[in-house]
């Protein structure tokens, strides 16, 4: 049975009452919402699940281990013992998974290892599982940091990625750190589709051209979680749009419009990702002739006349070609070597080897 999708449709930036975003979400075709439990009282906790189940949605319970501030009285007993009582509350809530915002990433190595260790044993006594989200501030705040742990940690610790934080602390798209994207990949159980850049973990409006590679990038990430999720046999892929209000969203100086703005910019971020979800890949002889045949194609694969990936939309197949990132990506990770200043010989002149030429000049090939 193919794996399905689920729409998760955050709380953060939605500025009305929490009860009022169940029925808004349940409208818009959301499955779950998600919101953090810091905070948040049994009675409120009592309230939430009765609407939620009345409604029949599910919840990804946020967590946040020490809250959500950092400083010097942040301690590795004191991010466990709230990591004990957050996620009581979010069983009393009736939760389907947790996204754990855990540790501090000024912490030595040694320590967050033990932390992880200890998590470990009491995750293992949850009914629901947990996610530990590649979050700023957090132990995972980095691809560096994911790399050097991730060799000791536990093998039952299992993320929700959220790249666009990894853009934000390395000041680029972070496209030199796929090995651990996809080691990630693999444990990753939660995807928060936000889009980064390399100056904030958040771009303007992904719908504007200035974005369009910085929203590649990361549905090719995206595409390597939903690859190995499927490849382990999971059911169900869960998907938060989590763009998020001031000061993550460029203000205009009228409320009402930004209100607006975000809650597009979520609606187009997660029609788009359910439509991609449910697409199609071509190989010969079909690239070059669906270039011309579908509706839309891509910015990214204009120049290379071929489209090797359909997404069916509303108005109509849309296709992009990724050929040239796995090219690049194979060569770099098998052969340890950037295209950027190489010399390469391309044999062929097919849909393939268009997307090639394109990613090896947009690189910087030498010849």
């Amino acid at each position: 049975m193919p794996m399905k999708l689920l729409l998760v449709r955050h709380s953060w930036g939605f500025d009305r009452p929490l009860a009022d975003l169940i029925p808004w979400a349940k409208a818009r075709g959301y499955g779950a919402i998600e919101t953090s439990v810091v905070g948040m009282t049994e009675a409120t906790a009592d309230d939430l699940r009765r609407r939620l189940e009345a409604a029949d949605l599910g919840l990804v319970a946020q967590i946040a281990t020490g809250g959500y501030g950092v400083g010097a009285h942040r301690t590795v007993e004191g991010d466990l013992a709230s990591f004990t009582a957050q996620t009581a509350l979010a069983i009393r809530l009736g939760a389907r998974l947790i996204n754990a915002h855990s540790g501090l990433d000024a912490w030595p190595a040694a320590e967050v290892r033990h932390f992880y260790r200890e998590l470990a044993q009491r995750e293992a006594d949850l009914p629901i599982p947990v996610a530990h989200e590649t979050h700023r501030g957090r132990c995972f705040h980095s691809a560096w940091a994911v790399r050097d742990l991730l060799p000791d940690l536990p093998e039952s610790l299992r993320f929700c990625a959220d790249f666009s934080h990894w853009c934000c602390v390395a000041e680029r798209l972070v496209e030199d750190q796929v090995e651990v994207i996809q080691a990630v990949a693999r444990r990753t159980i939660h995807l928060h589709a936000r889009v980064g850049h390399g100056q904030g973990p958040q771009v303007s409006d992904p719908r504007l051209p200035r974005w369009a590679s910085a929203v590649a990038a990361h549905e090719r990430w995206w595409d390597l979680v939903w690859d190995a999720q499927e490849a382990a046999g999971m059911p169900v892929s869960s998907l938060t749009p989590e763009f998020g209000p001031d000061p993550y969203l460029e203000p205009s100086g009228d409320p009402l419009a930004d209100r607006q703005r975000l809650e597009d910019i979520c609606e187009w971020q997660t029609q788009r990702q359910a439509a991609r979800f449910h697409g199609v890949n071509l190989t010969v002889p079909h690239k070059v002739i669906a270039f011309g045949r579908v509706a839309r194609v891509d910015a990214a694969a204009q120049p290379a006349g071929a489209v090797n990936t359909l997404r069916l939309e509303p108005a109509g197949w849309h296709g992009f070609n990724t050929d040239g990132f796995g090219l690049a990506t194979a060569i770099r990770t098998e052969l340890g070597r950037p295209l950027a200043g190489a010399h390469v010989l391309l044999l062929g002149a097919g849909g393939a080897a268009r997307g090639a030429a394109v990613e090896c000049l947009r690189q910087g090939c030498a010849s």
